[in-house]
């Protein structure tokens, strides 16, 4: 039986990573070995542990200290990113939410409104609202990038 409901608690393990990997000798361009992850805490790559675990440090990382820590695709390693690295990230997540927001109106579009109860228009019609703020920004940004005739 797990006495942890949600699951097990990851702190013990960020606090290793964080101790192991401080935030001062996070710079740009350093490099974080999967392996050495592993290691530390005992864990399997694959694993839903390394995942989780590993998920809630980027997070701390990013939220207290701005270090970005991606992943180097096919290599099983994180990179501490540079500026440029997190230019380049902002503007995929950024395109990401407008391809997301673009869904969402066109599922939106095939929805019979009248179908729906009180509380599901509300709901419903409060998420057409957040959807079409992304799609109008995304637009604004999308003209201002374009050469004046």
């Amino acid at each position: 039986m797990n006495i942890f409901r949600p699951g097990l608690p990851t702190d013990l393990d960020v606090k290793k990573l964080r101790e192991h990997f401080p935030d001062d000798q996070l710079s740009a361009g350093v490099i974080v070995p999967y392996a050495k992850i592993c290691a530390l805490l005992d864990i399997s790559e694959g694993s839903n542990r390394f995942q989780t675990v590993c998920s809630r440090w980027r997070k701390l990382l990013e939220s207290e200290s701005g270090i970005i820590l991606k992943p180097v695709m096919g290599q099983k390693k994180y990179r501490v990113c540079d500026n440029a690295d997190k230019a380049d990230l902002s503007q995929q997540k950024s395109k990401s939410a407008a391809r997301m927001a673009e869904r969402s109106a066109r599922i939106a579009g095939k929805v019979d409104r009248s179908a729906l109860s009180d509380d599901q228009k509300r709901r419903f019609d409060a998420s057409q609202q957040f959807v079409a703020a992304i799609l109008g920004l995304s637009k604004v940004k999308r003209q201002a990038l374009l050469p004046e005739i």
